[in-house]
């Protein structure tokens, strides 16, 4: 039986410890990569498949959409205050990202039915 790739993902938890180190806060959100060692006990199958595509599919829309609105706001701002905003911006961008996936892989995990 083959396990889950999936869980390879938690190793860049390990990348919050840079945090740590240098003393940057914004690097603790690499914590959150550690949920991801939970889909050791997972077995591989053709539902896990449709399920991280389907939770993957969802992501990239809601990025899309979050990126455009994030350039648009940042491009209508003054110089100064766009490179302030710009760095949280697009960090936000890939959080709601990485939340929407986590989230829709839970729901679909939990509902079962991939559209």
């Amino acid at each position: 039986m083959k396990r889950s790739r999936l869980s390879w993902l938690g190793f860049l938890g390990f990348l919050g410890l840079l945090g740590l180190v240098t003393g940057k806060v914004g690097m603790y959100g690499f914590f959150g990569f550690f949920g991801f060692f939970a889909f050791r006990s997972i077995v591989h199958d053709e539902r896990l498949d449709a399920t991280v595509a389907a939770a993957g599919r969802n992501a990239f829309f809601a990025g899309l959409a979050i990126f455009v609105v994030t350039s648009l706001s940042v491009s209508f701002l003054t110089v100064s205050a766009a490179r302030v905003l710009a760095g949280y911006a697009f960090a936000a961008t890939y959080a709601i990202q990485m939340l929407v996936f986590v989230v829709s892989l839970i729901h679909y995990d939990r509902v079962g039915a991939v559209a």
